[in-house]
């Protein structure tokens, strides 16, 4: 869960992660859960910071960058979810998003294309199998 912090000039700022990033930005999981209320004024912006660490693929390009805060959900248990969305990127990041984005959309055809193969497609493989294990 996330921390919300104010700096001297009165902007929300939040650290997020390299994945927490890439997420956010390529609009996989667009929100950030926190255990306390944000408390961030209608119209506000919230700076999302980014340091990367030396294993981290995204490299330190990105200055801190304001998500519009889109939507503010508060659940039973004190969990508070912000829906936001990115206005301001270099475009090396976006390329690299994008990028990414078509990795995953790849990874996805190639699961459920095998997902949805007949079981007649995969019965020599399992007859294969079975003959191998009576050995």
């Amino acid at each position: 869960m996330k921390r919300i912090n104010r700096d001297k000039e009165g902007f929300f700022n939040v650290n997020l992660s390299q994945n927490e990033i890439v997420t956010l930005v390529s609009g996989y999981i667009p929100y950030i859960i926190f255990e306390r209320d944000p408390e961030i004024p209608e119209g506000e912006f919230l700076w999302i910071n980014y340091a990367s660490k030396e294993e981290d693929i995204v490299p330190p390009i990105i200055d801190p960058f304001p998500c519009r805060i889109l939507s503010y959900v508060c659940f039973v248990k004190p969990i508070h979810i912000l829906t936001l969305s990115a206005d301001e990127f270099s475009i090396d990041f976006m390329e690299m998003i994008e990028e990414f984005k078509a990795k995953v959309e790849k990874t996805d055809e190639y699961i459920r294309s095998t997902i949805s193969l007949p079981k007649a497609a995969l019965s020599p493989f399992n007859s294969l199998k079975a003959q191998g294990s009576r050995r």
